[in-house]
């Protein structure tokens, strides 16, 4: 396996937003929580370690894991490397628990949250951890061992609550921990943040009004002949095409501008500053996972190299059920052929990687 790349493009600091000032989460729900993060993603040992946090391994299993890891990360440190990444568990990085505390407390839907508490409690209690997992002690108080075989037996489970509870605790852990991991991408020689061969371009000289606030409260007043809601792909063509016209044209957007010296950031990073609800943004009823950008270019910013036009059958829809027949005619598609021809959508530079070739 190649080498990381060395030619990275050194980033001004992005530094996050500070934390939820209130957890929404107890002491003992968080030692629910990191008992079924660090049995999703468990700490491997040569030796017989603490039996809570740690999953031991038998010596030779665990030298010729290191072994094969080593031969694959193909760095000089490769065994230090190796040895440290089995070693490592998902809830002892700082960075894995302040995203899953920005996740629980500021973008898990309202009720995916209550659902998520009702759940910590009933794992908590004697009688809840016994419905659940078939024993009478409360899940954290378990050694690893055996919490791997409840994970098991939920996945397996003929009753689609506990598969349910299978499928969210682990994916949300895998999720975070593949983001926030400092070992994983240097085992895959994946790096954390994009790797550019060439600096990016110079953007364009945006003029932002920074309006102060009022001794007397009274409201600022601006005057413009046109206001244009989101400088997304939308909204940045709309206003252009406004200005050209001869319009006085304002720009209004609810996040911030990253200038290019911030970018790239890191998937973790990212998520947070360019992303609505830092990427886990549901429907109402949470049955669909919606990323969408949230940054200074909205979509434009974000979604670079992936631009479709919404599909013919899914606009047909809109118009048949909603009686929202714009999106059925000429000139909807005259509009999206203007906005991704001013984007420069197109096929013609496109590499297909090996999976979709």
């Amino acid at each position: 396996m190649p080498e990381l790349a060395t030619h990275q493009i050194r980033q001004a600091p992005s530094p996050l937003p500070p934390g939820p000032k209130h957890d929404v989460l107890t002491a003992e729900h968080w030692g629910i929580l990191s008992a079924i993060a660090d049995t999703v993603i468990p700490s491997f040992t040569p030796l017989a370690g603490n039996r809570l946090l740690q999953h031991p391994l038998r010596r030779e299993v665990y030298q010729a894991s290191c072994q094969r890891l080593q031969q694959g990360i193909g760095l000089q440190d490769a065994l230090a490397l190796a040895t440290s990444y089995l070693a490592e568990s998902a809830f002892e990085q700082r960075e894995f628990k302040d995203g899953l505390t920005r996740l629980v407390n500021d973008q898990l839907h309202e009720e995916a949250r209550e659902q998520l508490i009702f759940i910590l409690n009933a794992l908590g209690s004697r009688a809840g951890s016994f419905l659940l997992t078939g024993y009478t002690t409360p899940l954290d108080c378990l050694p690893i061992q055996a919490r791997e075989q409840i994970l098991g037996t939920w996945a397996r489970s003929r009753l689609p609550l506990l598969r349910q509870l299978h499928r969210s605790f682990t994916t949300l852990v895998k999720v975070l921990w593949v983001r926030t991991s400092p070992t994983l991408g240097l085992v895959l020689s994946y790096p954390r943040t994009p790797v550019h061969h060439n600096p990016p371009g110079i953007f364009l000289p945006f003029t932002f009004l920074q309006i102060p606030p009022s001794a007397d409260n009274e409201p600022e007043v601006l005057e413009a002949d046109v206001v244009v809601v989101g400088s997304g792909c939308g909204g940045a063509v709309a206003a252009k095409t406004f200005a050209e016209a001869g319009m006085n044209v304002i720009v209004i957007d609810r996040s911030y501008y990253w200038p290019p010296e911030h970018l790239p950031m890191s998937e973790y990073e990212g998520l947070a500053h360019l992303f609505a609800n830092g990427g886990a943004l549901q429907s109402d009823d949470t049955s669909m996972a919606i990323v969408a950008g949230s940054a200074w270019g909205g979509g434009g910013t974000v979604n670079w190299s992936a631009s479709l036009q919404t599909q013919g059958y899914i606009r047909r829809e809109w118009s048949q059920k909603f009686g929202l027949t714009q999106y059925t005619s000429a000139a909807y598609q005259a509009d999206l052929d203007a906005v991704c021809d001013r984007m420069g959508v197109g096929t013609a530079a496109i590499e297909h990687n090996k999976t979709n070739q």
